[in-house]
This record gives structure tokens, sequence and C-alpha cells, in this order.
């Protein structure tokens, strides 16, 4: 029951896609065929492989010391086809290749992102809800000689977020030839991006970030059981594709952005509302491609994270994925 509703959701956020793809498509806006090829009017089907993670850093600014939080990551293959403005995808685990609890622990997950791309302007939107979290550094802060992680089962983490943004050079300079692959990148090109984003970020537990294997080291250095952040402001940044050879291209994308952050956190002694303050934002993204007569493959990445500080702790939330596809056009 829990699969069958997860690829519903997959198919009601694809048709959102759709008709977003749709009402771009329509603006009958012109560009320059000797750098952007259309291909969507080819049914292309491909699959793939993606992981999707997100983590939490928590650095002690007196001591430097850090905590790398994680979820159990987990790999999924996907099966998906775009023509014209539609697109689907729906991936599921590989439960073989994901089967390492007894080393990070056990982790529960919802993790939806959608990405939207028309000729002038793109979006991102992101869900994610995580429980079941291990410590990746503990060799960093102990002496620490076992083969499993220290485990904190009980620990929540909550993103969620949206951004939009404008690309300048829309004629010449394409976002889907490199991200969603029903356009071609003939000549390379780069475009300067302008954007709005809000981000939602929530970390809990009970007991404490610090697991109980650390707690007599580590609770003084990091007495925080939770926090949630809202921020929001205007990003501004730089997109780049080149071509080489003409069957192979890169990109590389950078939009950091610079806004306000209300936090509150929770300790063991008071809850604490922040003033607003400013916080840094960044998204990145690469994407790495190979095309040949009808058939491409390649691999894309996406990351997003902030950073601000509460008192002595520096808070560093960061989510994103990994993708490699294999792709035919008829």
């Amino acid at each position: 029951m829990k699969k069958t509703l997860y690829i519903l959701f997959a198919l009601v956020n694809i048709n959102l896609f759709s008709q977003v793809e749709a009402k771009l498509s329509n603006n009958n806006l012109k560009y320059d065929s000797l750098y952007i090829e259309n291909v969507s009017d080819k049914l292309a089907i491909r699959i793939y492989n993606i992981w999707k993670a997100t983590e939490l850093k928590l650095t002690e600014l007196e001591t430097n010391k850090s905590l790398l939080l994680k979820p159990n990551s987990s790999m999924n293959i996907g099966l998906g086809f775009n023509y014209k403005w539609l697109g689907l995808g729906v991936a599921v685990g590989m439960p073989f290749v994901n089967n390492d609890d007894s080393i990070y622990g056990k982790t529960k997950r919802f993790d939806f992102q959608l990405n939207l791309y028309g000729r002038t302007m793109g979006a991102d939107i992101y869900f994610q809800r995580y429980k079941g979290f291990y410590l990746s550094n503990p060799k960093n802060l102990v002496n620490w000689d076992k083969k499993a992680y220290p485990i904190l089962e009980d620990m929540q983490v909550i993103s969620a977020g949206a951004s939009v943004y404008y690309f300048f050079n829309n004629k010449r300079f394409s976002y889907r030839a490199a991200f969603v692959r029903n356009e071609i990148q003939k000549k390379g090109q780069g475009s300067m991006v302008l954007g709005v984003y809000y981000g939602l970020n929530s970390a809990f537990d009970n007991t404490g970030f610090v697991s109980n294997e650390l707690k007599d080291s580590l609770k003084t250095d990091f007495d925080i059981y939770s926090f949630t952040s809202n921020n929001f402001g205007i990003s501004f940044g730089y997109t780049f594709t080149f071509v080489i050879a003409k069957h192979f291209f890169i990109n590389l994308s950078l939009v950091p952005g610079i806004g306000g952050v209300k936090t509150n956190i929770k300790t063991s002694e008071k809850t604490n509302g922040l003033k607003p303050k400013l916080a840094v934002r960044y998204i990145t993204r690469f994407a790495l491609g190979y095309e040949h007569k009808n058939f491409y493959l390649g691999l894309t990445a996406y990351s997003t994270g902030s950073s601000y500080e509460y008192s002595y702790i520096k808070i560093e939330p960061k989510t994103g994925n990994v993708k490699l596809f294999f792709g035919k056009r008829f």
C-alpha cells in the first residue's frame, strides 16, 4: 500500500510538470538554432539510478568540533520518458543493495524533489522527512574503532523549500539540454541567473543530537535538542555549458543567495526564539553528458544548503541528489 501511494504521488507531481512545461512552451519564444536544437518531438525513454540524501552538520565554534549526521543512504533504480512537454519518471529502492542497517542504522524516509525547467525560467520544489540518522565522523571526535557507526534512531529531519529563477540568455542557452535532455546545446554558452527562494529546515531528537555512546564526551559541547529555521532571500549566479567535440558537454552552475533567517532553538534548559538575521544559501548543479545520434547518457548532481549560527553552534543543513542515466530517442 505504501509503495502504491509513493507511485501515485510521483504521478501527480509529474502532471504538474507537464502543465508548467505546456504553459511555458506556448509563449512561442524564439531561440537561436545555431546554439540550440529542439528534440522534444522525439519520444525519449531512459533508465537511471538515483541517490537522494540529506545531512546536518553542527559545529561547536570555540573547539571547531563537528557532528556530521547522515541518514542511511539508498540507491534507487528508475524508468522514465519525455515527449514534447510531458515527462514521467518512477524510481524504486534496491533492497539487495541497501542492506547495511547493521552498520548505518535504519532510516525511514519520504523524499520528494521536483525540478521544472522552461525556456526562460526554472523552479525547484522539495519536501523531505527522514527518521533515523548516524554520526558519520566519530573518529574525528573520540577513539572509535567499531565497524558500526553511532546511531540516533529517533532523530528526525524535515526539509522543505522552493526557488524560482530566471535565465537571462534564454535564446542561446538551454538548461533543459543539460538536465532534461529534450534539447541539445550545440555550442558552448552560459547565462546569468536571478531568483528568489524560501526554505524550511527542522531537526529534533528528544535526547539530543549526541548518540548514547558519546554523551559523556560531547553532551556539554552540543547542548541542543531541536531547531527550526525559516530562510528566504534573493539568489544570483551563473551557469555555463561547455560543448566538447560536438558530442560531449559539461554544465556547471552556482547560484548563491543571501537573505534572512528566523530560528527557534531548544536546549536542555529553555527554548529560544532568535531575532531574524542574515544567512547565506547556495545551489550547485553539475551535468556531464554524451550525445550519439539517438541515444544519450550522462550524470547530473544537485545540492542546496544554508549556513547560520546560534550562540556557540554553527548549523549547516544540506540536501541533494545524484542521477546516472542512459536514454534512447525514437
